[in-house]
């Protein structure tokens, strides 16, 4: 996996499974095909699909400029991402994606600038993202 083990949610769902700032973040390995803006350091977390289903994984509740991908868990297929969701407040991502149960992916939680810098809140729920 490119996610370190510490950062592996398991199959939790809930509105705050990972929270933190983002300037915790050193390295800048994995861009995604949404992001526009400058190559800033990421997040990695791993989460495992409990049951076959659409997934809602969103940054909403963050304070900052966001960007967001989900990938495979060997960061090598993108999944989904979203840079400023449509309707999500303050510039923050959300993505829906359709998993299996037992399918493992990474979710980069990103910035869009040097400037963006806050608290991120990293959501996984049931269903497609509704904002």
């Amino acid at each position: 996996a490119c996610y370190a083990a510490e950062a592996d949610l398991g199959s939790a769902l809930g509105g705050s499974l990972a929270t933190g700032s983002s300037a915790e973040f050193t390295s800048s390995v994995y861009e995604a095909s949404c992001f526009t803006g400058a190559a800033m350091p990421e997040g990695l977390f791993g989460w495992t699909a409990p049951t076959d289903g659409t997934y809602c994984f969103d940054l909403t509740s963050s304070d900052y400029d966001t960007s967001l991908a989900i990938m495979d868990a060997y960061c090598g297929a993108e999944l989904g991402c979203d840079e400023d969701g449509a309707g999500s407040p303050t510039y923050t991502s959300y993505e829906s994606v359709a998993l299996l149960a037992g399918d493992t992916v990474t979710v980069v939680v990103d910035s869009w600038s040097t400037s963006s810098v806050g608290t991120y809140v990293l959501g996984i729920t049931e269903g497609a993202c509704a904002f």
